[in-house]
């Protein structure tokens, strides 16, 4: 198989991971909020906890260690592997889709040092399939849709703006920080707002975190 090729759910393909952690250095590991939720419940704390105590402070990414290893990364193992990232899930793929939802994949070479070994014995999908892939990858394709609603959204307020300068960057990021990652945060001002309850199942939460962002920028909350 050739390198960043695009290939497909019935690609032949098969990885064997020995649990090396080799992949676990020198990584960027971008979370979306229904990561955050996942990863935060497996540790039993609440998002803005999991913010403070595990992600960058002005970028959506997994602190490192010194060493450069992945914060979650202990004598060589991983300490959240069943709430790993999608990322994680996936490696050594990479999933890409567009803004219309077409999909592919491409796969990158491990490192020298990975034991791990790229094979062909079976295929993209039940490859997925075996790393429980499914929700994570139905989070971010709603997640991304509402992205692409809210820069849409934002670049229309700032055009708007004649008599203010603002960074879209900056403003995009600070909003990003402060109201897409802090899940529990958002979720328990919405419910308050609606006189509801607050959810006690993940699924229950991370539905109502789009339905708040949705209507937080004006792009309804139909994510599907």
């Amino acid at each position: 198989m050739k390198r960043k090729q695009k290939i497909y759910r019935d690609t032949a393909f098969s990885f064997s991971c020995e649990a090396c952690g080799r992949c676990c250095h020198d990584k960027k590991i971008q979370l979306n909020p229904y990561e955050i939720v996942r990863t935060a419940d497996y540790l039993g704390i609440g998002t803005g906890e999991f913010l403070a105590k595990y992600m960058k402070t002005d970028e959506p990414f997994l602190k490192m260690q010194p060493s450069r290893a992945c914060v979650f990364l202990v004598a060589g193992r991983c300490t959240v592997h069943p709430a790993r990232p999608l990322v994680c899930r996936l490696y050594p793929l990479g999933q890409h889709l567009s803004g219309e939802g077409y999909e592919h994949f491409t796969c990158v070479t491990p490192e020298e040092s990975c034991e791990g070994r790229i094979g062909e014995r079976s295929t993209v999908d039940r490859f997925l399939v075996m790393n429980d892939t499914e929700s994570y990858m139905e989070a971010s394709r709603k997640y991304l849709e509402l992205f692409y609603r809210f820069y849409e959204t934002m670049v229309e307020r700032l055009q708007q703006r004649d008599d203010v300068e603002l960074d879209l960057g900056a403003y995009e990021k600070k909003v990003l920080m402060e109201e897409w990652f802090d899940v529990d945060k958002v979720v328990a001002e919405y419910c308050q707002g609606g006189e509801m309850p607050v959810p006690a199942d993940l699924s229950g939460r991370v539905q109502l975190h789009i339905e708040a962002l949705g209507a937080r920028f004006g792009s309804g909350s139909e994510v599907s």
